[in-house]
């Protein structure tokens, strides 16, 4: 995992986000957000957001928009597009293996060498989580190198889990927070 990235998985910021009192009620971009900050997502549910210093979105902002558990090619670019967008390239392996798994790279072999690999519909959503850890069973039933598709698998997995736990509502928020939360949904 490329040092800036792991840099970001591990920000004290992070830890304190829950620190937060009513940001509910006044969100803020994470444009101009200089730690954690609550943003309103396009789900209209609310979000910790973890912005670089220079106002890009994090790593995790822009993860956080994804669902990996239902995901189509077309949007697996608009991933890597954004992660590339906001500098977010130390990780270059990570973004090669997910790139494979695009509509780009799927129309590329199609075009290339006549595989098909989708039935021409890049906007179809699957399972990427559950799709690499198959790619790892079949890899391991087959004596062959499994350690890369792992290293994506546990990072592809925190970020899943951080952006489900940012759309459930906490234990610890207000009943005012609570119940715009509610509303949003």
């Amino acid at each position: 995992m490329g040092a800036n990235l792991h840099r970001l998985l591990t920000k004290s910021a992070w830890d304190g986000a829950m620190q937060i009192t009513s940001a509910a009620t006044h969100p803020v971009s994470p444009s101009v957000a200089t730690g954690p900050q609550r943003v309103e997502t396009e789900a209209g549910r609310f979000a910790l957001a973890v912005a670089e210093p220079d106002g890009r979105p994090s790593v995790e902002d822009i993860f956080a928009k994804y669902d990996l558990n239902n995901i189509s090619p077309r949007e697996i670019d608009q991933l890597v597009d954004e992660l590339r967008d906001n500098g977010h390239t130390d990780d270059v392996e990570m973004i090669m293996m997910l790139e494979t798994r695009g509509e780009r790279f799927m129309r590329h072999l199609r075009e290339s060498v006549g595989v098909e690999a989708v039935a021409n519909d890049y906007t179809t959503k699957f399972d990427l989580i559950g799709s690499i850890k198959t790619q790892i069973q079949f890899a391991r039933a087959h004596g062959d190198p499994t350690e890369a598709s792992e290293e994506l698998l546990a990072m592809l997995e925190r970020y899943d889990a951080q952006r489900e736990t940012q759309l459930r509502p906490s234990a610890g928020n207000s009943s005012a927070e609570n119940m715009v939360r509610a509303a949003l949904v």
